[in-house]
């Protein structure tokens, strides 16, 4: 009797779980599917607008216009967005799928090689600058054939070492070799005119030509491997990505508890944490050498606390003043303004030549001279400060780290001044360029104008330089007036006595 009974409950139990597995494993299949129906809707959509445009210009002054500013759409359901690539002398669609985090790449079948370098560098970048998954789609006939996934690598794992490198590194050009002799010319430039400026105000110290022997070397280093650097000091945004709901960031990814607890201003200052430590490492490297080079005790004046705190101090305020400078560079890359290369053109001619510096790199260097300029200004200071410090033994040395960085300090409300009037003009230029002739790229870059002019107004109106202007700016205004009163008073009484004798 037990037999039976004992079969006919294992019969049950093997049926329920059979048909739980089912329903979870359909309902897991009907989700996938429509994460990737969703997906392949954004890139038939993105392809039709595409070809729409396509048919209205020229070809080649079309796939110029597609050089110059890309080409981008955006999915009217917010489910996510298509970016036009170019894989060697490929195009594909990179589809980009916010609710589940990946990539789908779609390109046609029959010119897809799996194998092909620039595609495994593209899905590199995929996994390790947008940390996401990343799926292969081979198109043919406008139908799918076929779709492959890559998942991100584990972190730490060799596959994620490999994958890293490989997003990274980029072989120089001679591109890159000339953009290094640029940036070598004009640092240099900068470190003798300030080492003259401090000859002229303190000839005791003597020309200091250190900063700018130091400097060629760190600017040909930095120049020729352009791209590689941009590449991994760049990696990350500082600023977030609005159309994306469902962004992730190292903070959410790896703190989410303590992500609930944060503001979202606080938030997007802890996001450029990781950029600013990474640029660090080179500005230390060059604010350690220098300063052992240029200090009378060499590398015995690392042993004062107090250089320690000046030079980092130095690093810390200047890269993350980069953070401000550099976002009317990143909002030029981001709307297209910047791709290509750098062409000069001769004065008194139509002609222009063709430098072969990649111009992005080229805007970001040159913004780069201002933080740096003022960086090794405060550098070439310190052996005034130290002379502070001989006065007073600790209030002098704690006054002298301080007051050198209030230069360094008001470089921020100074760069966020510059950038914020920066993308006003260009946001109220695209605004009328859109009335002109209301094309989809000008819609496109009005469109991003308006969300990073309204961050940065809403920054600019909440800084502290505005928010305590009444407190701070106004009662320094009235002391100063009331003091300029009580020091020309006597000069007016004599003013008054001897208008009275005439």
């Amino acid at each position: 009797m037990k037999t039976p009974l004992f079969a006919a409950r294992n019969v049950l139990v093997f049926t329920l779980v059979f048909f739980t597995l089912t329903a979870f494993g359909r309902e897991s299949l009907s989700d996938n599917d429509r994460v990737y129906a969703e997906a392949y809707e954004i890139f038939q959509n993105a392809q039709e607008v595409f070809y729409n445009e396509k048919q209205l210009l020229p070809d080649e002054e079309f796939f110029n216009s597609i050089k110059k500013h890309g080409f981008e759409y955006k999915d009217v359901n917010g489910y996510g967005k298509a970016i036009l690539k170019k894989v060697g002398p490929l195009f594909c669609f990179e589809v980009q799928h916010y609710e589940s985090n990946k990539v789908f790449i779609y390109a046609d079948a029959d010119l897809l090689d799996p194998n092909d370098r620039e595609l495994q560098k593209l899905i590199a970048k995929i996994h390790i600058d947008k940390k996401s998954d990343a799926v292969l789609g081979r198109t043919k006939n406008q139908k799918i054939e076929g779709t492959e996934e890559f998942p991100r690598p584990k972190l730490l794992s060799p596959n994620f070492f490999r994958e890293y490198w490989r997003s990274t590194y980029e072989k120089p050009d001679v591109g890159d070799l000339n953009l290094a002799m640029v940036c070598a010319v004009s640092q240099v430039a900068v470190s003798l005119c300030l080492a003259a400026g401090k000859n002229a105000i303190l000839p005791e110290y003597g020309f200091q030509y250190e900063p700018a022997v130091l400097t060629v070397f760190f600017a040909l280093a930095i120049g020729i491997n352009s791209t590689t650097y941009k590449n991994w000091a760049y990696r990350g945004s500082w600023l977030l990505d609005v159309d994306n709901p469902y962004q992730k960031n190292w903070i959410n990814e790896h703190l989410p508890t303590f992500n609930k607890s944060l503001s979202p201003k606080v938030k997007k200052e802890l996001l450029a944490v990781p950029m600013i430590l990474r640029q660090s490492i080179v500005s230390i490297a060059f604010a350690y050498t220098l300063t052992a080079w240029i200090h009378e005790d060499g590398i015995a004046s690392m042993n004062n606390i107090w250089t320690h705190l000046f030079l980092l101090g130095n690093v810390g305020v200047r890269n993350y003043a980069k953070k401000f400078w550099y976002e009317i560079p990143k909002i030029r890359a981001d709307l297209g303004l910047s791709n290509g290369r750098l062409k000069v053109k001769i004065p008194y001619s139509e002609r222009k030549i063709d430098t072969r510096i990649n111009k992005q790199a080229f805007e970001y260097q040159m913004m780069y001279l201002i933080p740096f300029g003022i960086g090794v200004l405060d550098i070439i200071s310190l052996p005034l400060m130290n002379m502070m410090a001989e006065v007073m033994p600790v209030a002098g040395e704690l006054i002298s780290v301080v007051s050198s960085k209030a230069t360094l300090f008001a470089m921020i409300p100074a760069a966020m001044y510059v950038s914020y009037h920066y993308t006003k003009r260009s946001y109220l230029r695209s605004e009328q360029q859109v009335l002109d002739d209301p094309t989809r790229i000008r819609i496109q870059r009005r469109n991003k104008l308006k969300v990073a002019f309204e961050e940065m107004e809403k920054r600019w109106e909440e800084s502290i330089m505005i928010k305590y202007s009444s407190k701070v700016i106004s009662p320094v205004t009235k002391v100063t007036r009331i003091a300029g009163r009580v020091a020309l008073a006597p000069f007016r009484k004599c003013a008054e006595i001897f208008g009275r004798r005439d």
